[in-house]
């Protein structure tokens, strides 16, 4: 929703128009399936036609909303094919998760996370190692390895600069325990790296499985919650860590007091992020029966959505002050999608036929 009236209005009528279209009687001569098919083309034409939302992002809502109104998913049910006319389907679950964790780091909810931890975790310097390795892991578990790392190196950096040269051990064991315990983090879920939802593709495209978000939780999680320890503990003893006298961490705690309390940004980013991971979890235990063609790359395009369209600001619109990266930045990144954008707009058209 934009911050004019006619994209206010179109938002609203879009929703009201699919939903009254897609679950009224079923007119003769039209099968269910094609129906909410039109209803998804009629909420999506409003769409356009009023800039409710960025017409990119609009022609992305059919892999949201085929699952879920069970026109067809990621196998092609109904002899509707979804993905495969936009990209592989593992790169959707990138794309929401993308949006999911840039909203994250433009209001500055993995600072505060990372940061908290840091802060209260004691002036020893074998505890602030584990601070460190915690912060970061927990961090890299639902973002990019290299964000959560290029999140934490200032903080460590600018603790290293008020120790002095005999504290040389600590200043390297901080430096090196964040890129590796952003490795160790991004094994725990589907969404830490991005090899994971790549090695899934190619498991499910070679030998037929499906790995879905908690079939991998229960394997990865365990395998970080088992390295951490052993990684800390090899940390402190390589560098000698353990023999060292207390730090003075006043810089993390400085940082963190400077965030001041949650702002609505943070709030909303915190509700979306936690309710996709309550999604990912419970979807094979509670209500995937309920929504059978929907996947994981579902939960997250529909994370996505939701980041497009929170608002920050009444006053200024969805549009302005909603939480979310440009979706320029985030959609058009590839060499490939500068050259043809129009590419999402193809896709969508090859579905809804």
């Amino acid at each position: 929703m934009g911050k004019t009236k006619v994209q206010k209005i179109g938002f609203l009528v879009g929703i009201i128009a699919m939903l009254v279209i897609g679950f009224m009687p079923t007119p003769a001569g039209l099968s269910l399936v094609g129906q909410r098919v039109l209803a998804v083309t009629v909420l999506m034409v409003i769409f356009w036609i009023t800039e409710a939302m960025p017409i990119p992002f609009t022609a992305l809502l059919p892999i949201f909303l085929f699952p879920v109104m069970q026109i067809t998913g990621s196998k092609g049910q109904n002899d509707i094919t979804l993905f495969a006319h936009y990209a592989y389907s593992t790169c959707y679950l990138l794309v929401g998760v993308g949006f999911l964790s840039g909203a994250m780091v433009k209001h500055g909810l993995h600072k505060r996370i990372a940061l908290g931890i840091v802060s209260k975790v004691g002036k020893k310097p074998s505890t602030l190692i584990l601070g460190f390795i915690i912060a970061v892991s927990f961090v890299s578990m639902w973002m990019s390895n290299t964000t959560a790392t290029v999140m934490m190196l200032p903080v460590a950096l600018a603790i290293a600069s008020t120790l002095g040269d005999e504290a040389k051990g600590l200043k390297k064991a901080m430096v090196l325990a964040i890129p590796y315990a952003a490795t160790i983090g991004g094994m725990a879920t589907v969404i830490g790296t991005t090899t994971n939802p790549t090695g899934i593709g190619l498991i499910r495209e070679t030998i037929g499985i499906d790995i879905d978000f908690l079939e991998w939780l229960k394997i990865g999680l365990p395998f970080t919650l088992i390295l951490i320890p052993f990684f800390w503990i090899y940390m402190v003893k390589f560098f000698k860590v353990d023999k060292m006298p207390p730090t003075d961490i006043s810089i993390a705690r400085k940082q963190y007091e400077e965030l001041g309390p949650m702002n609505k940004g943070e709030k909303w980013v915190a509700v979306i992020f936690v309710l996709c991971v309550i999604l990912w979890v419970t979807r094979s235990l509670v209500w995937g029966d309920w929504f059978p063609y929907a996947t994981d790359e579902t939960i997250a395009m529909f994370g996505a959505i939701l980041v497009m369209i929170a608002p920050i600001d009444f006053k200024k619109g969805l549009q302005e002050g909603r939480v979310r990266l440009r979706l320029e930045d985030r959609l058009q990144r590839h060499p490939l999608e500068r050259r043809h954008p129009a590419g999402r707009l193809h896709g969508h058209g090859q579905c809804l036929p």
